[in-house]
C-alpha cells in the first residue's frame, strides 16, 4: 500500500465545505484567519462547535463538549464523523473527500440542569439556617473577621445568608443530615431555590468544597433583572463585592469557579437580555482560559481586568488592596458607549491616536518626569475616554496587559470635565503609585455606592 501523505491530506481538505454538511455554521471572528461556529453535528450542542480553516498549522476544529475545548485536524473530523480509524479517514480524504453520507448530524437540544430533590432542599436549608445563626454567634466572630478584611460588610453577609461552620481544619460534620465541611458557607441561593452549599474551608486544599447533592447554578442571577449589562466574575466573593460596591451599575453574577461552564439552556433567560456582558476573571491563567471560554460565546462578551498590580490576582485584591471599585467599573462602562456617529468615530480614533503616542513616549523615556507625562496623557485620555476620574480616583489605559492606577488623592472634584485635565492634576501627588496603599481597617461596613455629589467613594 502505497504510503501516505498526512500533512498533504489534511492541507487540500476544505474543512470547513466539510463540516457545512453536517451542520449550520457562521462566520463568528476574524480570529486565526477567520472563525466559524455554529451546533456541534456530534453532540447537538448549540453553538459549542467551532471551525478555523485558516489557522496556523492548518484547519481545525474543536467542541466544547466533545474535544474538552481542544482542537482538531480534518483526519480527526472524519475519524469521528465516519466512526473509522486514522488510515480510514486518511484514504477518504485523499480520494477527495468522499465521506460517507450516511452520517446523521445529532439533533440540537439542552439538557437543562434542574435543582436537588426536595427532600435535599429540605435538608440544605435546614443547614443553611443552622450555619447561618452560627456565623452571628459568638462562634463566628472570628470567621466575621475574616469576611470584613474581604471588604464585605455586615448586610452584605446577611443579604446572601452566608453562614460559619467551626470545628478543626478539613473536619467534617454532619448538620442537617449532609455532611458538610468545616468554614464559611456560601449558599447557592437564585430566586430563593437552594441550588448548592460551598464552603471556604479552614485549611486544606482544595480551598473550596460543595456538599454532596448540590447542583450548579449561575450565582447573583436574580441581580441581572432589569440590567442592560452583567458582570461574570470568577468567585462568589467577588460577586458580592461587586454588587455591594456597584450593584446598582451592573448585574452580577458567577459561575463559581473559572472552570465552570455556563449552561446557556438553563441561565439564558437571565444573559440573553443583556446588551453586554463583562467578563471579569482572575489575572491567572485558570482565569485567562475561563474567560476565553465565555467571550467566545457571544460577540456581546468583552473582558475586562482590575488593574494588573504586584500581589493582585483578581477583584477582592484590588479592593483590599486600596482599589476604588466602583471607579474601575464605571470607568470599562463608559468604554462601552460608542461613540454617536461616523464623524465622532474617526475623531475618537485620532484623539486615541494621539493619547497612545504619548503613552509610548513615557514608555521610552529612560528618565521620564512622570508629572509632566502624567498631565499630557490626562488631557489626551480625558477627550477620548481611555481615563475614567471619579472622586479623585484616576485609572488610566497603559502600555501592555490592562489597566493601571496611576494616582489615588482626594482632590476636589465639581463634575466639571474642564478641571480634570492639566489643572486637575495640580491637587494630586508628586509621584505616582507603584502599587496601590493597603487598607489599614480590620472591619468594614459596606461603603455608600454614591456620596451627596453623585460620585464613587
Amino acid at each position: 500500500m502505497a504510503m501516505i501523505d498526512v500533512q498533504a491530506v489534511k492541507a487540500k481538505t476544505d474543512l470547513l465545505a466539510l463540516a457545512q454538511r453536517d451542520t449550520a455554521l457562521r462566520r463568528m471572528a476574524s480570529t486565526c484567519g477567520g472563525e466559524w461556529a455554529g451546533p456541534c453535528p456530534f453532540c447537538g450542542g448549540r453553538d459549542r462547535f467551532r471551525v478555523q480553516p485558516r489557522a496556523d498549522g492548518g484547519a481545525r476544529w474543536l467542541c466544547r463538549n466533545c474535544t474538552s475545548g481542544e482542537w482538531q485536524d480534518a483526519i480527526a473530523y472524519v475519524m469521528r464523523r465516519g466512526g473509522c480509524d486514522f488510515l480510514k479517514a486518511c484514504e477518504l480524504l485523499e480520494a477527495g473527500g468522499n465521506v460517507s453520507e450516511s452520517f446523521r448530524p445529532a439533533s440540537v437540544s439542552f439538557k437543562r440542569a434542574e435543582p436537588t430533590s426536595k427532600k435535599w432542599q429540605a435538608q440544605a436549608r435546614q443547614a443553611m439556617e443552622n450555619c447561618e445563626r452560627n456565623l452571628w454567634a459568638d462562634a463566628g466572630h472570628r470567621a466575621r473577621e475574616w469576611l470584613h478584611r474581604r471588604g464585605l460588610g455586615d448586610s452584605t453577609l446577611r443579604r446572601w445568608r452566608l453562614g460559619y461552620l467551626p470545628g478543626k481544619p478539613n473536619e467534617w460534620r454532619k448538620v442537617a443530615g449532609l455532611s458538610v465541611p468545616c468554614g464559611i458557607v456560601i449558599p447557592g441561593l437564585v430566586e430563593n431555590t437552594l441550588w448548592y452549599l460551598k464552603v471556604r474551608r479552614v485549611a486544606g486544599h482544595p480551598k473550596y468544597a460543595q456538599v454532596r447533592g448540590s447542583a450548579p447554578a449561575l450565582f447573583g442571577a436574580e441581580t441581572l433583572r432589569g440590567q442592560s449589562v452583567a458582570l461574570l466574575c470568577e468567585g462568589e466573593f467577588d460577586a458580592m463585592l461587586l454588587a455591594q460596591e456597584a450593584g446598582d451599575l451592573v448585574g452580577v453574577a458567577t459561575l463559581g469557579s473559572a472552570a465552570s461552564r455556563l449552561d446557556v439552556a438553563l441561565w439564558g433567560d437571565y444573559l440573553l437580555p443583556m446588551g453586554r456582558l463583562l467578563v471579569a476573571y482572575d489575572l491567572d491563567r485558570a482565569g485567562q482560559q475561563g474567560a476565553h471560554k465565555l467571550t467566545d460565546l457571544t460577540a456581546r462578551a468583552r473582558r475586562v481586568r482590575v488593574p494588573a498590580l504586584p500581589g493582585i490576582k483578581d477583584i477582592t485584591d484590588f479592593y483590599t488592596a486600596g482599589g476604588n471599585v466602583r471607579a474601575w467599573l464605571t470607568f470599562e462602562l463608559a468604554r462601552l458607549t460608542p461613540p454617536v456617529n461616523e464623524l465622532a468615530v474617526a475623531a475618537n480614533r485620532h484623539l486615541e491616536a494621539e493619547a497612545m503616542a504619548i503613552l509610548d513616549e513615557w514608555g521610552a523615556d529612560p528618565q521620564p518626569d512622570h508629572r509632566v507625562y502624567a498631565r499630557r496623557y490626562a488631557d489626551a485620555a480625558i477627550a477620548t475616554g481611555l481615563l475614567f476620574y471619579s472622586g479623585g480616583i484616576g485609572i488610566l489605559v497603559m502600555p501592555g496587559d490592562g489597566t493601571t492606577v496611576l494616582k489615588a488623592a482626594d482632590v476636589p472634584y465639581d463634575d466639571d470635565p474642564r478641571n480634570l485635565g492639566a489643572s486637575g492634576w495640580d491637587g494630586w501627588a508628586d509621584e505616582p503609585l507603584t502599587r496601590l496603599p493597603a487598607r489599614h481597617q480590620t472591619h468594614m461596613e459596606p461603603t455608600p455606592s454614591t456620596n451627596e455629589k453623585g460620585r464613587g467613594p
